[in-house]
């Protein structure tokens, strides 16, 4: 898991998952890029 803590990890996913909030918000506010959440997100789920 590249330079990503795992605190952000679960924040990312807590975000997306259970508040529901958009890829793009998240990437705001972790200051992070909208592919960087996705690819969080998105290798999650394997």
């Amino acid at each position: 898991m590249d330079a990503i803590k795992m605190k952000t990890v679960v924040e990312i996913l807590r975000a997306y998952y259970e508040l529901g909030l958009s890829q793009e918000e998240i990437a705001q506010q972790q200051h992070l890029s909208k592919s960087k959440v996705n690819r969080i997100i998105t290798e999650r789920l394997f």
